[in-house]
């Protein structure tokens, strides 16, 4: 339906047939109206001339199509209300009476509308194309969802900017808000709220050269959202894929994992201390404080429990470890035994797969010869050392240095614990407390940093030495314990700074010094690019069933990405003809050159006649 009268009297209203593109009729009547078009029913709302003196009214009628006469469903007294709007069974009139929302029968405009809710200062509302939810939001960006049957408020949301407009996706899953002309702020002004990710998401800015937004609204099946301004229509696609920002952490450098059952879980060495997140988007606890001890420095390196019961991680110059449960109770801190007088540095840990023993990496500041790996009983905390210094000449670290007999500890799911570091790859046999080399030692450098993970099948090891400082390079490696071979693996770049595995062992996250998380196989191939942290990603992990990634970045932010489909290849590897041809059939959007820019370029808006069939969205 398009109104051809502008709005002014008399109404005339077009209603067109698609996708034919056809002019089915144009209906109308003498009076000025708002018209809603729901399915086939058109109904319009026009100012009551017989309205009481000192009130105001409106007629509500039902325009058939057939041409015959409308239908009166009776006059409303709209006296004090600020905003109307129609439900999407037509059978009622959602409006804000001052703070009020009100639900008014259409069959009996006469009675006394039913109160769903209050909100002070809301200034808009939005039911339709819902059906049991109504939606209130006003000028500081609350959005109040409503559980209409019960007249309950079932969720509370915020925008980061005035929420004035808003528009509802049919599927439920999308809300998307925008401030009103009068009252724009700087960009981002768009964002759009997923109501399936995890409770505690923040909306997503939907980023581009806009003015100020006029109109929005979605497609009838949820694909696409489109958003008018000033002489432009953008049309945004609902089903690409995006990372969500489920948090924020205090600190840059911060973890993050998951739990056996799937919770995110991150740690950050200010107040924020071991977090839990929720990934249900469910009423109920969005976020749990596990444990915070400001100012305590603790370490990238934190492992969980493979049966989910506790936290372990280590803080790093107070040379002990703490253990976090899960389920809230106290926590416990082991002091690692150290000589009188000395300084212990506790650094990289694993966790046996039963979760009794806990294996740490430490060393000392001017004291090298504290470099080992202990060995605690968690239960009962008795401690072990084992001695990680090379026997022989074979080593890649000066005598005496501080990376001198430095290794790093990782344990295997069939209970083998091995280390890497000055001595090379050892197997450790417990019982006797002596290592055998499975490979030489590579040198780390300088900064030092070595982090290890094996995979599920207990075959494979890899190790990265990762970018700590500007102009440095990392290297990753694969380790294969039946062949004793080694393979680098290069795809992922030389600036890297985390990395981790799938449940199966087969997939590869790595986190880059550049921002960018990188997927892809463990054999090697080209992964896919996710474009998203402002500077280096310190750490990554993948949900137990895989659908998941989650990253942690030096821009403060804890990313939550849908698993890329790793059978497609990524966009970047597409030969240049293909890539550019994939690329028009996506957007109309073009970079061209512009000497009067600062970067040499601007984006142009090129002609868009239309997709006679969508292209699939797989970035």
């Amino acid at each position: 339906m398009t109104d051809a009268g502008e709005g002014a009297p008399p109404t005339k209203l077009n209603v067109w047939a698609l996708p034919e593109r056809r002019l089915e009729r144009t209906v109308g009547h003498a009076e000025a109206s708002e018209a809603v078009l729901v399915a086939d029913r058109l109904l319009t709302l026009a100012a009551d001339p017989g309205a009481l003196p000192g009130r105001s009214g409106l007629l509500v009628r039902h325009l058939p199509f057939d041409g015959t006469a409308p239908e009166v469903f009776g006059r409303w007294d709209i006296t004090g209300i600020t905003r109307v709007h129609m439900d999407s069974s037509l059978t009622g009139l959602f409006s804000l009476r001052g703070a009020r929302l009100v639900q008014q029968r259409l069959d009996d405009l006469a009675a006394p509308g039913r109160v769903i809710g209050t909100h002070e200062g809301a200034v808009g509302l939005r039911v339709r194309p819902w059906r049991d939810w109504a939606v209130t939001v006003d000028r500081t960006g609350e959005l109040r969802i409503w559980d209409v049957p019960t007249a309950r408020l079932e969720r509370t949301l915020k925008s980061p900017t005035d929420a004035s407009l808003i528009a509802l996706d049919p599927s439920g899953r999308f809300i998307a808000t925008g401030p009103s002309v009068e009252n724009t702020p700087r960009p981002p002004w768009l964002f759009l709220f997923d109501l399936a990710a995890p409770r505690a998401a923040e909306p997503e800015p939907l980023l581009g050269d806009v003015t100020e937004v006029l109109q929005m609204n979605f497609s009838s099946d949820g694909a696409w959202l489109a958003t008018a301004h000033n002489g432009t229509v953008i049309v945004w696609n609902m089903r690409a894929t995006r990372s969500t920002v489920i948090g924020r952490q205090d600190h840059m450098y911060g973890t993050v994992g998951f739990t056996p059952d799937g919770e995110l879980i991150s740690l950050s060495p200010a107040k924020f201390g071991l977090t839990l997140w929720t990934m249900s988007p469910a009423a109920g606890e969005a976020i749990r404080r596990l444990w915070s001890r400001p100012g305590t420095l603790v370490d990238f390196f934190m492992e969980v429990d493979p049966k989910g019961r506790f936290a372990v991680f280590p803080e790093r110059f107070a040379g002990s470890i703490h253990v976090v449960p899960l389920d809230g109770s106290p926590a416990s801190t082991f002091e690692l035994t150290r000589r009188t007088g000395t300084d212990l540095v506790a650094a990289e840990l694993s966790l046996e797969p039963n979760g009794r023993l806990a294996a740490v990496a430490v060393g000392g500041w001017a004291n090298p010869a504290a470099s080992a790996v202990r060995i605690v009983d968690l239960p009962t905390g008795k401690e072990r050392i084992l001695d990680t210094h090379p026997e022989g000449p074979e080593r890649c670290e000066e005598p005496g240095s501080e990376l001198s007999g430095f290794a790093v500890p990782v344990w295997l799911r069939d209970g083998r614990l091995l280390s890497d570091g000055d001595a090379g790859l050892r197997v450790w046999d417990l019982a006797s407390g002596k290592g055998r080399l499975l490979r030489a030692c590579r040198e780390i450098g300088p900064s030092g940093g070595l982090t290890l993970d094996a995979t599920p099948d207990s075959r494979s090891v890899l190790s990265l030495k990762p970018t700590i400082r500007v102009g440095e390079t990392s290297w990753l490696s694969a380790f294969d314990l039946d062949s004793g071979t080694t393979r680098e693996i290069t795809t992922h770049g030389n600036r890297l700074f985390s990395h981790g595995l799938d449940a199966s062992g087969t997939i590869l996250v790595t986190g880059g010094w550049d921002g960018v998380v990188r997927v892809g196989p463990l054999t090697g191939e080209e992964p896919h690019l996710l474009f998203g942290h402002a500077g280096p990603v310190y750490s990554v992990a993948v949900s137990p069933d895989g659908r998941w990634i989650a990253s942690g970045g030096d821009d403060g932010t804890i990313r939550l990405w849908p698993m890329p489909d790793l059978s497609k290849p990524p966009l970047h590897t597409l030969p240049h003809d293909e890539l550019l041809a994939k690329l028009k059939s996506l957007t109309n959007l073009r970079a061209v050159r512009d000497p009067a820019s600062d970067t040499g370029w601007k984006i142009e808006i090129g002609p868009f006649p239309g997709w006679d069939t969508v292209p699939e969205w797989n970035p």
